[in-house]
């Protein structure tokens, strides 16, 4: 047997199948393409690889069907677990892009926590329909029944990076509020502040009743 149970050849055709199943599940989002490789990692099983398993769950239907609802009830708790987690990672996506419609319109001290101005809320429905949406479970069934199905991969790679991107987001905020606070310390903002322009127009820049015209705002 090829794929005998400990040997070189069975660990590396393992590994490869782990693999490919991250690579499905998490980077690509592709639920077809993970039970393909399922499939065809159970046929090379069947050829090359050690026939007593199959026996032993021909043998043990009652602790496989239990298994299998002990696995589908741990998919569907993953679910909503998942699920909760991508919104939440969606919810700070749209609170950067709102910080950085904010930074772009001028809008000092703003930070993820700030709301937009009454009078930026028409300019950021512009700007933020094609940008940021809130997702909806209905549209993405397919991401959903693909976490349930393959919990065990989705649940893994879900415990290894989240504790990463939670702590580069940690570190990102208390550099960002330390760099302001220096800045802030030696005037920065003031020295930046542009006041408001006052000109007096000569006699051919008059307005339509003859008047002056007056302008204020940024330089």
């Amino acid at each position: 047997m090829l794929l005998a149970i400990g040997t070189l050849w069975f660990w590396l055709f393992l590994a490869t199948f782990l693999i490919l199943e991250f690579l499905w599940i998490e980077a690509w989002e592709n639920g077809i393409g993970a039970t393909i490789t399922l499939s065809v990692f159970l046929a090379i099983h069947w050829f090359w690889g050690d026939p007593s398993i199959f026996q032993w769950i021909g043998d043990n239907p009652e602790t496989i069907a239990f298994g299998m609802l002990g696995y589908f009830v741990t998919g569907c708790v993953w679910g909503f677990v998942k699920w909760f987690l991508h919104l939440k990672e969606k919810a700070r996506e749209y609170q950067e892009k709102r910080l950085e419609f904010l930074a772009g319109k001028g809008v000092k001290k703003a930070d993820l926590s700030t709301p937009v101005p009454e009078n930026l809320r028409e300019d950021w429905r512009r700007y933020s329909q094609y940008k940021v949406a809130r997702p909806k479970a209905a549209q993405n069934k397919s991401r959903i029944i693909t976490w349930m199905a393959y919990w065990p991969w989705s649940a893994m790679w879900t415990m290894i990076r989240d504790p990463f991107v939670h702590a580069y987001n940690f570190c990102a905020e208390r550099l960002e509020k330390m760099s302001a606070k220096v800045f802030n310390n030696i005037g920065f903002e003031q020295d930046h502040e542009i006041p408001p322009l006052d000109v007096t127009l000569g006699p051919d820049e008059k307005n339509a009743d003859g008047g002056n015209i007056r302008y204020t705002g940024d330089r």
